[in-house]
């Protein structure tokens, strides 16, 4: 069933999943449609395949925050100024015209999550299942996280859950990797939770989902949202289908 895209609930999150495939690099409307610095972007990848999934990725984001905005997706300018020392290309990106939205997203392989909020800053991250993270796991655990990990029957897999929301919620925080994640404390345990990180005292909420049988993602928010809203993004990029052929997407919330 089509749904309403563009009005966001109060205290809600619009959370976008979808792969939405590759695109030429040959100069077609869709590449015509990124800005300068986008296209550079897209040509430091090591191979092709990398770039044209990357910039189909870039190009649905583009059209998803487009129909939140009201700006043509051709012209959303973004600025991405750090709110820690005012670098104008590191800081947490943000719509320079439109409504006022909060946006984040994360890729993984062919796979794109995006999260749009009216009024809460969000982060959202996306990660497969890796073998051997142990040394990673000692980087970002806190001790007690790093215990209850050793005990569990999937080590690698209950790493990357804690990891996706560890990184969504550095996202929505944004402050990159100013502060260590071993000084947010989260827990090796399934739902939704609030947490209050040592970098700002604010509390944060923070909900994990399955995406597929290895692919995990988070989305972190300076509310208690009320509701998260699960949309698919259809494989094609025309602008019609993210306007009229968005379907529900039923979650699985761990």
């Amino acid at each position: 069933m089509a749904t309403e895209i563009n009005r966001l609930q109060d205290r809600a999150i619009d959370l976008w999943f979808g792969r939405p495939g590759h695109v030429s690099l040959d100069g077609s409307q869709y590449v015509l449609s990124l800005s300068t610095n986008e296209v550079r972007r897209a040509g430091r990848f090591r191979s092709e395949a990398l770039a044209t999934q990357w910039v189909a990725h870039r190009i649905a984001l583009r059209q998803i925050l487009s129909a939140y905005t009201g700006v043509s997706a051709d012209t959303i300018e973004f600025d991405t100024t750090c709110g820690l020392c005012g670098d104008s290309q590191h800081g947490k990106p943000r719509v320079v015209q439109g409504a006022n939205v909060s946006f984040s997203a994360a890729h993984c392989g062919g796979a794109l999550l995006v999260a749009i909020s009216a009024d809460s800053e969000i982060g959202v991250d996306l990660e497969a299942v890796r073998p051997d993270t142990g040394s990673l796991a000692r980087q970002i655990c806190t001790e007690s996280e790093l215990t209850r990990l050793e005990g569990e029957p999937d080590v690698d897999r209950a790493f990357i859950r804690l990891w996706v929301q560890k990184e969504a919620l550095a996202k929505a925080c944004g402050l990159g990797l100013a502060a260590p994640m071993s000084d947010v404390h989260i827990g090796v345990s399934p739902g939704p939770r609030t947490v209050t990180t040592r970098i700002s005292g604010s509390s944060w909420w923070v909900r994990e989902y399955q995406f597929g049988p290895f692919l995990y993602g988070a989305v972190a928010s300076t509310l208690p949202t009320r509701d998260v809203r699960m949309l698919t993004m259809e494989r094609a990029l025309s602008r019609r289908s993210f306007r009229h052929a968005v379907t529900a997407l039923p979650p699985i919330i761990l």
